[in-house]
């Protein structure tokens, strides 16, 4: 990627209490569309070479609260997001 690019990702964690199951987590990963939740460090690792965007890596939610009609409660929400810049 070149100077200035821009990376920008939700990702599933099963950090909060909405993807916490392990039964959740087991069945994602046997999909046809097989899906593997991270961890918060585990995400940010992806931006690596990367600066984070203001507010960084925080709940989907959480990224762009203004932008939202109603308040998500972290437990909630479900997916990191994030958006990096290639300096």
């Amino acid at each position: 990627m070149g100077r200035n690019s821009h990376l920008a990702l939700t990702h599933l964690t099963n950090d909060f209490a909405v993807l916490s199951d392990p039964r959740v987590a087991e069945t994602m990963r046997s999909t046809q569309d097989h899906m593997h939740p991270r961890s918060r460090d585990e995400v940010l690792a992806l931006f690596e070479g990367f600066d984070l965007v203001e507010p960084g890596l925080t709940t989907s939610a959480s990224w762009r609260p203004d932008r939202l009609a109603a308040v998500v409660d972290a437990e909630e929400d479900g997916p990191y997001a994030g958006v990096g810049v290639k300096p």
